[in-house]
């Protein structure tokens, strides 16, 4: 069964119909919907990959933090006594 998008609703629907069933548009030629699912699977790994190595950096920055404050914390701790 080969699939489309109508380019006004944006819904699925069958290569063979002229008109889209939900909003009367007249279909043109589009991209095959493995296509578009193989474009949006490539999306979705190029964006796991960069939203690691961000996360990563922020943990590190985040862990950089952490170590300044507890030294800050234990000088204020021994000035005090």
């Amino acid at each position: 069964m080969k699939v489309a998008f109508c380019q006004l609703c944006g819904r699925v629907v069958l290569k063979s119909f002229l008109y889209c069933p939900y909003c009367g548009a007249a279909m043109r030629v589009g991209p095959d919907a493995e296509r578009v699912c193989t474009v949006f699977d490539k999306l979705e790994q190029r964006q796991a990959q960069a939203g690691s190595l961000r996360i990563d950096r922020l943990i590190a920055a985040l862990d950089a933090i952490e170590t300044d404050l507890e030294t800050l914390m234990h000088d204020d701790v021994s000035s005090a006594v």
